[in-house]
């Protein structure tokens, strides 16, 4: 997975290098990576791509993308930054209850209890 990283860090979901021109990482295939990667924490290429997704995260629009890059950080015990939207800031820019993929990653995001997903350390993010 590591040959398919964008320059810099993150994922996208295409190549990384086309006609010369590096790709552009997304937050969802970016957070997707990093979960499934989440066993090496300490790889440089991680690093860049949790750097690339705390820098980028209070900037982000979609719930579900945003719901995933909060999953994420969280489970590598990385703080989220202070200006990260809330759950009603979320709902309030974009209802986005009616997707029901995006309504459980959000739920997911928000809950206390991490018990569903053990991070690189074999505990509950």
């Amino acid at each position: 997975m590591y040959d398919r990283m964008c320059p810099g860090g993150g994922w996208n979901c295409g190549n990384p290098m086309v006609y010369g021109v590096a790709g552009e990482p997304l937050v969802i295939p970016t957070s997707w990576a990093l979960l499934a990667l989440r066993n090496y924490p300490q790889r440089s290429e991680n690093i860049a791509s949790l750097d690339w997704l705390e820098k980028i995260i209070s900037n982000i629009q979609s719930a579900g993308s945003l719901a995933l890059a909060r999953i994420c950080l969280q489970t590598y015990g990385r703080k989220l930054p202070a200006n990260v939207p809330d759950f009603d800031q979320i709902y309030r820019r974009n209802e986005f209850l009616g997707s029901l993929p995006t309504a459980a990653w959000t739920y997911m995001a928000f809950n206390q209890k991490k018990l569903w997903l053990v991070n690189a350390n074999g505990k509950a993010s």
